[in-house]
This record gives structure tokens, sequence and C-alpha cells, in this order.
């Protein structure tokens, strides 16, 4: 499979104007290792496939604490080397005028937060979202021992590649509420960083692929989900159009940038479906 979309079959409305891209990396313990793919990746999508927006996943910087820290706490992480990362990569994003999505792990007032930054063609964090969603409630375990819930105030869009861009990470896949609070703060893009990997879930294939699409389609939005690269991965990364249909899909277990133009502004063939709800029937809370 090529690692550039080709064009698909699109009504005339559709004026590719804008390239985005998702990096599909194995994200490790190892920070450094992180780091180096990370900046590899960030180059190969400003310079192969004149991207101005790439997206990461889930906690591609720091690593993913329930899968790679002792006990799944995030004490172990050396926030130092995370910042020193960060820093590095910013300082990429900048120097390719590119706008960037990393997946990290903050540490603020003694919490732990699994966190997407948004970085501007300045390489400065123009917002954050923390996940609001945690894996692991009813049994105690995986994200709700590393992680804090984001607040309420983390489901906002933000301006970013001349447009507006809505993020959600991972596990809040399962929830179309959030998705569609952002379409309805007028997301035209949703970037969806996540960890999906491990042996014991491959069962989850179909069903994770089905969310992504629907959430695409019923919001009229393009989606843009940047997975891990295993070990185990059971969902490959992706780029949506706001039908549903995957215009350019990674290889599974496999370290690659993907990409394709879109244009924001289509909804759709259908016109977007976004627009048919019956608000008058149902309230969203």
């Amino acid at each position: 499979m090529s690692d550039t979309a080709e064009d698909p079959p699109r009504a005339a409305e559709w004026k590719p104007r804008l390239t985005v891209a998702a990096a599909q990396m194995e994200v490790r313990a190892d920070i450094d290792r992180n780091r180096r793919v990370i900046l590899e990746q960030i180059d190969e999508a400003a310079r192969k496939h004149k991207a101005r927006l790439i997206v990461f996943p889930e906690t591609a910087i720091s690593g993913y604490a329930p899968a790679h820290c002792t006990g799944g706490t995030c004490d172990t992480i050396d926030f130092r080397a995370v910042r020193k990362a960060e820093q590095e990569m910013r300082g990429a994003l900048k120097r390719h005028r590119m706008w960037g999505v990393l997946g990290t792990t903050e540490c603020r007032k003694g919490r732990y937060y699994n966190t997407a930054l948004i970085v501007d063609p300045k390489g400065r964090v123009a917002g954050r979202y923390d996940k609001i969603h945690l894996t692991g409630q009813r049994t105690r375990t995986l994200d709700t021992i590393s992680f804090s819930p984001g607040a309420k105030s983390c489901l906002k869009t933000h301006k970013a590649a001349g447009t507006r861009v809505g993020v959600q990470i991972c596990f809040d896949m399962r929830f179309p509420e959030s998705w569609r609070t952002l379409a309805l703060q007028g997301a035209r893009i949703l970037v969806h960083p996540t960890a999906a990997f491990g042996r014991d879930s491959l069962w989850k294939r179909e069903g994770i692929e089905a969310n992504l699409s629907s959430r695409a389609s019923e919001n009229s939005c393009w989606l843009v989900s940047a997975n891990s690269a295993g070990p185990y991965q059971y969902m490959a990364s992706r780029i949506v159009d706001p039908d549903g249909i995957v215009i350019a899909k990674a290889e599974v277990d496999a370290e690659q940038v993907i990409s394709a133009k879109i244009d924001p502004d289509w909804l759709g063939r259908a016109g977007g479906f976004l627009s048919s709800r019956r608000p008058d029937c149902y309230k969203l809370k």
C-alpha cells in the first residue's frame, strides 16, 4: 500500500487545499528513542508529504504509563527528558512551519494527565487537551491508575491550519457526545491520538474502526487518527472523510507517515449529516 493516498472520488465542490498527516510510530518507555522517531517523522511529513498538520499517537513523547511504567503509575517518568524532547519537537515544527498534535504525559499540581499538545508553526503551544474518558474505571486499572481525567473545559476547538480542530484521545472514540460537542463548536477536523495495541485487545478492531468512521460521518468532519505501531496493533492509523470513508491508511505494526489532501470546508457528498439533526427531539446535556 502506498503511504500517500491516491486521489479519492469526490464531488466537484471538494477542492483539496490542506495536506494532513498521521505519524504511526511504536511508542516506547524510551523517551530518547521516541524523540528521535518523532523528529524524523516531522521531517518526513514536511519534506515528502508537504504536510501542514501532523498528528502523533497518544503519549508519543513520554510513553504510555499503563503499558510502559511499573505498576502503571507515572512516577517513574523522567519529566525533565519529556520537556527537553518537547522543546526539540516544537523547534522542528517551527522550522518546517507546520502545525502538530503531540501526545504526552503532563504533571500539573501533583496530578498526571494524558495530554495532547496543539503546537503552532511558531513552535508555541496553542492549546492542549487532557483525555476525558479513562479506561479501567470499573476495574480500577489502566488509565484510571495512571491519570486524572480532563476537565469539561478541555472540550473546545482550536484554530489551526486555517480551520477549526477538535481533539479526542483513544478511548474517547467510544463516546459520541464529546465529538458532537466539538462539531457543534465548528470543528472541521477531528484529530485522534491513540494507543490501540496489545494482544489481548485484538477483538476490538472491527468496533474501533467502525467507531472512527461513525465519528467522522455523523459530525460531517474530517478525522485524522494516529496510533502506536504495536506490538499487536489492532487499528491502523487512518484519515477519514466526512462520509466516513477511509482515504489513507497505514500498514499495521509499521512505523509510517501517511497523508492526504483534504478540503476542511467540504461536508460530504450528502451535504453533511450534521445539518439534518433534530435537536427539537432530544437535548445534548
